[in-house]
């Protein structure tokens, strides 16, 4: 081969390569530019949207890594790197990076969709998995409870999010249920009026639905019911407050009124 058509070979081979490493670069700014752009503008609207903001960083931040990801790929492939190969290569990684990551990625999912959804916010009275208290914080990858004797409980989130839910503070109302016993020489009908009024007397007490009293069994000793007030209460120190309140004051006009609550008698027969 001649020299000339040798060297104009060569030429021709490092102008093409130039060309190919400058449309990569171009690329590579290009992605870099645009995941940064849409990163941004999506936490703003986010934000104006009123979405959490740990939502809105990780959706920013997730945007953002996947428009390099393929800015780089597009980038490879410019130069004739085997995009095929390093895909699938990466893709097997990721397959076993999941599996040893797998309880931290189901947690990271959970969180998302707890932060999307959100059953809670930060300073609600919930019951999650038979820890009841207040939520103190909310990550990606557990949520923090503290519960009424003052201990702070991490739940991850998978956990939080496959169990059910009692946000004991996403209500403009709550329920006392009372149980009381009276004496069986009890009248009921004055024991019912009695525990009426001692109703409308709870605090943080509401008309609608109207307090109940359901007299539902005879047992060993009283005669069992219950007494159902609806209160605008619902914080959990201003529920436990008012069932405070309401027994103390049924004890006191049971009292007054002359109405019995026994206690379990055992007689004993003696040959």
């Amino acid at each position: 081969m001649e020299p000339s058509i040798l060297f104009e070979g060569i030429l021709a081979d490092g102008v093409r390569l130039i060309m190919q490493i400058i449309s990569a670069i171009v690329i590579l700014f290009v992605a870099w530019y645009s995941g940064n752009w849409v990163s941004d503008t999506i936490y703003q609207k986010s934000e104006k949207a009123k979405i959490d903001s740990s939502v809105a960083f990780v959706l920013s931040r997730f945007t953002r890594w996947a428009i390099f990801v393929v800015g780089i790929l597009l980038a490879l492939a410019q130069v004739n790197f085997d995009v095929m190969t390093l895909a699938a290569g990466i893709g097997g990684l990721s397959v076993a990076f999941g599996l040893a990551m797998q309880n931290i990625s189901q947690n990271f999912v959970s969180g998302i969709m707890l932060l999307i959804q959100q059953p809670f916010k930060v300073g609600d009275v919930v019951k999650v998995d038979d820890e009841i208290g207040i939520i103190t914080d909310i990550q990606i990858q557990a949520t923090t409870i503290r519960t009424f004797d003052g201990v702070l409980v991490i739940i991850p989130n998978c956990q939080v999010y496959n169990n059910i839910i009692t946000n004991f503070s996403n209500t403009p109302k709550r329920r006392l249920r009372i149980a009381i016993g009276v004496d069986y020489n009890t009248d009921l009908d004055k024991a019912d009026r009695i525990l009426q009024e001692v109703a409308m007397r709870t605090p943080g007490m509401i008309p609608e639905p109207a307090p109940m009293v359901i007299f539902k069994e005879f047992g060993d000793n009283s005669i069992n019911g219950m007494l159902y007030v609806w209160t605008s209460d619902v914080k959990e120190s201003s529920y436990l407050q008012a069932i405070d309140a309401t027994v103390r004051d049924i004890h006191t006009t049971f009292n007054k009124e002359g109405i019995n609550i026994p206690f379990p008698v055992r007689t004993v027969y003696i040959n």
